[in-house]
């Protein structure tokens, strides 16, 4: 049946009775703040690590609270598009126990929330640095484009995606007055740009009627879409090894010899490329990125090589 994953009945995809709206659930709100999405955030962190700030107990502080800000803007973002998404996540086969498409949150309950997290994470990043404030502003405004046009617009709709990574990456080095390397902006886009790619083809895979559920996904097919990954993932590694090399980061760094690390990054990357041919784990890029064993191994080893070869280069 259109909508359905292979195999699924028709009791799947049941619209919720309103006797599901009845009393506070606190476990559904937390479903609906979706805080296992809030390792996305630890972007904010790179400033603070490429800037040899980790050991400056103010700038470590102040990026925690950068940290807070976008986890409070990403959860307002996601019950905001959970709202506009409504409709289409109830014909969903898994989006349908999402707990404001299952009723269990009222849809003025949550509109209230998300702005109250919106405003408070405005007020708390105008608190750290008013450019920090800036930039949350200005992902709130991007999620917002995202939630009501742009998620309709193939190829538009993961460069959103990608865009409000790089935003994170941008408010960390805002909230430590540190400059972002425009080599951290390019890497930074084209790892999530190449990730949102993946979710767009487990979608379009493990769907029957994978556009009824995301409009955009009319725009793509998955031969374009292994071709996209392949031209993406080529770019990244290349980024990143002329970011290495690049004399900017000898001057900054001195010899810390970050070009060892690149095999991590090409691991990594090509692990996610092979998984990204299992619909049910590359549907959710995050979770991929938190539960798959040997990409974990390689994050650890990359982040762990990183700051031995950045901090005692630097003395640190």
């Amino acid at each position: 049946m259109p909508g359905q994953r292979r195999g699924d009945t028709l009791a799947s995809v049941e619209t919720p009775t309103p006797s599901t709206l009845a009393g506070f659930r606190p476990l559904s709100w937390a479903r609906a703040l979706r805080p296992e999405q809030w390792v996305k955030n630890g972007v904010v962190f790179a400033p603070l690590v490429f800037g040899l700030r980790l050991f400056d107990p103010g700038a470590l502080l102040a990026s925690l609270a950068a940290f807070g800000v976008f986890c409070a803007a990403s959860s307002a973002v996601y019950l905001a598009n959970d709202i506009s998404d409504l409709e289409r996540d109830r014909r969903h086969p898994r989006k349908r126990l999402r707990p404001i498409a299952a009723g269990e949150i009222p849809i003025g309950a949550a509109a209230a929330v998300a702005a109250a997290l919106a405003v408070g994470g405005l007020a708390a990043g105008t608190l750290v640095t008013p450019e920090l404030a800036l930039v949350t502003a200005a992902y709130l405004v991007l999620n917002l484009a995202y939630s009501l046009v742009l998620k309709h617009v193939a190829i538009v709709d993961v460069m959103c995606i990608a865009l409000g990574f790089v935003l994170r990456a941008v408010a960390g080095g805002a909230a430590i007055s540190v400059t972002v390397s425009p080599w951290l902006v390019l890497c930074t886009f084209m790892v999530m740009l190449f990730l949102a790619l993946g979710k767009r083809r487990a979608e379009l895979a493990g769907l029957d009627a994978a556009d009824q559920h995301r409009p955009a996904n009319r725009g793509y097919r998955l031969d374009v879409l292994d071709q996209m990954m392949t031209v993406v993932v080529a770019i990244t590694v290349v980024s990143y090894c002329l970011y290495t090399l690049s004399p900017e980061v000898r001057e900054r760094f001195g010899a810390s010899h970050l070009e060892v690390t690149v095999p991590f990054v090409v691991y990594g990357l090509f692990r996610y490329l092979q998984l990204v041919r299992d619909p049910d784990r590359a549907e959710n890029p995050s979770r991929v990125v938190v539960s798959d064993g040997p990409i974990v191994l390689a994050a650890l080893l990359w982040g762990g090589v990183v700051l031995l070869l950045l901090y005692r280069a630097n003395g640190g």
